[in-house]
């Protein structure tokens, strides 16, 4: 999604004007008092802690002043604050969250955000979009949901299902845990989970969903498939990811992550390239560690896999 509006800040610069050589006299002592107190002061706010439980009643009372009279609001994880116009949405998506939370922090996931993020579960397209111009200034430009980065929101249309709030969940968590992942391991985690299985509290995986015709598609076509691969995948940057066929990256990137889980090695590879990064950002180093294999080799051997879901 689009980055959201940031306050406007105004700087209004002095005109240049010509002076006499001899140097201006000092400052009053009480100029200097004053202007010690406002340096102090400013010093005070730009170095003040943040106050997470501060921040979360601000987002709910923005959300609720967002959302109507009607509206209601539940924190989980202690930085989750999510929204809804009404109460049977609402305990929807608290369910959905606390289960996928759980989850997600149980030996996935290592570091939880710092700081609340706000989530609105929206009921129709047209509340989804007027959200989205009421927080972030603009419509979004994704159907079902995103999470913008500068305002720190989450906005769900949970019109064609609520799960799209457990891919946008993702995000906020990787950004926490590891910010360093390409946007296409950071999509695909999330895709992963928009068609959640939670077998048992605490454990989460991803269903075979609506994106799986797609990359059938291309795996099946002697004019993409040559480009269908995993070490494409590997190599591919944001502007790469997000151009051309997005809707392919997308679907390439959830089935990678589908793949290694249904092999129990998508969170061994997921500590290993978070963890040695600086060593291997393309991630490869650390799939062939746990893999066996570079992704250029595993690559039939995940395509055949695919084929057969």
């Amino acid at each position: 999604m689009a980055r959201g509006l940031i306050p406007l800040r105004v700087v209004v610069a002095g005109a240049l004007v010509a002076c006499d050589p001899a140097p201006a006299p000092a400052p009053a002592p009480a100029t200097a008092t004053a202007t010690a107190t406002a340096t102090a002061t400013a010093t005070a706010t730009a170095t003040a802690p943040y106050d997470l439980a501060a921040d979360v009643r601000e987002r709910a009372d923005h959300a609720r002043a967002l959302l109507g009279a009607t509206a209601v609001t539940a924190v989980e994880s202690d930085v989750f604050v999510l929204a809804a116009a009404r109460a049977p949405l609402l305990d929807a998506g608290v369910k959905l969250a606390r289960d996928a939370l759980r989850a997600y922090f149980n030996g996935r996931f290592g570091k939880r955000p710092a700081r609340a993020v706000t989530v609105f579960l929206l009921p129709t397209p047209d509340a989804y979009q007027a959200a989205c111009k009421q927080e972030l200034g603009k419509a979004c430009d994704a159907p079902f949901g995103g999470y913008d980065t500068d305002r720190r929101a989450i906005l769900v249309n949970t019109a064609p299902g609520i799960t799209t709030l457990t891919h946008e969940l993702v995000h906020p968590i990787v950004e926490a845990d590891f910010p360093a992942a390409p946007t296409w391991f950071d999509e695909g985690l999330g895709a992963l989970f928009e068609a959640p299985v939670v077998p048992r509290p605490g454990e989460i995986h991803g269903a075979k969903n609506w994106r799986h015709p797609r990359l059938l598609a291309a795996l099946s076509s002697p004019a993409e498939r040559g480009t269908t691969r995993l070490e494409a995948l590997f190599a591919m940057s944001t502007a790469a990811f997000h151009a051309g066929d997005e809707r392919l990256h997308y679907a390439m990137a959830r089935y990678a992550c589908q793949w290694l889980d249904a092999r129990g090695q998508l969170w061994p590879f997921y500590r290993a390239w978070r963890d040695g990064v600086t060593g291997d950002w393309s991630g490869e180093k650390a799939f062939a560690r746990v893999v066996g294999k570079t992704p250029a080799e595993a690559s039939d051997e995940w395509a055949s896999w695919v084929r057969g879901l």
